[in-house]
């Protein structure tokens, strides 16, 4: 197979990742590729690094546009994307030299996703944990999903091979100011499509974890009011599947216990008041206690089991307190923190 792949690099501001990701492009062993260069109104020095690129190498082609977001920049792409398959790729990000040739030859048979797994890299702190599929191969629509998704690996795009003719024929998009679900929300829309897809084994992709202030990291005022556009999109791909009572309920309850910590995370990162805090946690504890999400979900995270337990106890100030503590020490003391943190993901 030698279809051209269209691979989309949005960026913003990340001068001093930018050519760690580019290099691992250029280097790809899977030579028929456009590399779209889609800078979002950068205030640095990404264009000069991009137009390097594109002068040395007829595949990297660059464009420019006002600060719109990712999701906007990833649609530009889409726009203006000439393969038969899409890749998208965050600019802070690499991969292996032949994640494009291991995805696009998965792609046979009328395969319409192809997908790797991925390591977690932790730079500042020297470790990485894995991320890799327990059962790959070529799997029907119910089966790819329930795989994908048992793994974890439904809400991210970057480490899948998209067939650009299905994006197109069904006008599928990123949606605006739906970060951090945008990914998700693109999934359960196109796996709706789907007949089949293609789990490999291989970890290929890095997906960079470090201590810059980044848009996965940034305090989102709306975002526990997304949730319910992120569980919707869920509930309908599920639906769709024909899924049973019990494997429903256990994965929308993984979903929303999954997306409210985040929601809990998201009220540290910034300095508010105490009273709003409070309020936001109380939401926080009734999502997850409603239709019992709490007693249903299958996650065994320490970070989500600690706060399933406050959950489970049901006192707003209580949470609030704990995690005030936990976070000054994050804050504060960074190298217990990270000891800690590297304690309970490594395995």
């Amino acid at each position: 197979m030698n279809n051209l792949i269209s691979v989309i690099v949005p960026m913003y501001n990340v001068e001093k990742k930018l050519n760690r990701c580019l290099i691992s492009l250029k280097n790809q062993t899977y030579k028929n590729i456009e590399v779209l260069l889609i800078n979002d109104g950068s205030l640095d020095n990404c264009e000069q690094i991009c137009l390097k690129y594109v002068k040395a190498d007829n595949r990297f082609k660059y464009f420019k546009k006002s600060n719109g977001g990712l999701s906007s920049a990833r649609n530009f792409g889409i726009s203006n994307a000439k393969g038969k398959y899409i890749y998208f790729i965050d600019s802070d990000d690499y991969c292996e030299k032949n994640l494009l040739e291991v995805l696009i030859t998965a792609m046979i048979n009328d395969v319409q996703i192809t997908t790797c797994g991925y390591y977690i890299d932790y730079l500042s702190e020297s470790f990485f944990i894995e991320k890799k599929y327990t059962r790959d191969g070529k799997l029907d629509k119910k089966e790819f999903v329930l795989n994908i998704d048992y793994n974890g690996m439904i809400n991210v795009v970057w480490n899948k091979l998209y067939d650009l003719d299905i994006i197109r024929k069904y006008n599928l998009n990123f949606e605006s100011d739906m970060m951090p679900g945008e990914d998700l929300i693109f999934n359960c829309e196109y796996l709706k499509l789907i007949n089949n897809g293609v789990c490999c084994g291989e970890v290929l992709y890095h997906y960079m974890r470090e201590n810059d202030e980044t848009l996965v990291n940034k305090y989102d005022e709306f975002l526990l009011q997304k949730i319910s556009c992120f569980i919707e999109s869920k509930k309908n791909l599920l639906i769709s599947l024909e899924v049973n009572k019990k494997v429903f309920k256990e994965n929308i309850s993984n979903t929303t216990i999954t997306y409210a910590f985040s929601c809990l995370t998201n009220l540290y990162r910034k300095k508010i008041d105490v009273k709003y805090r409070l309020n936001e946690i109380k939401k926080i504890i009734v999502l997850c206690r409603s239709e019992n999400y709490y007693l249903n979900t299958k996650l065994y995270d320490k970070n989500i089991k600690l706060f399933l337990k406050f959950i489970s106890i049901n006192s707003p100030k209580l949470m609030m307190y704990g995690y005030d503590i936990l976070f000054f020490l994050r804050n504060n003391f960074k190298n217990v923190y990270y000891k800690y943190r590297k304690l309970i993901l490594e395995k």
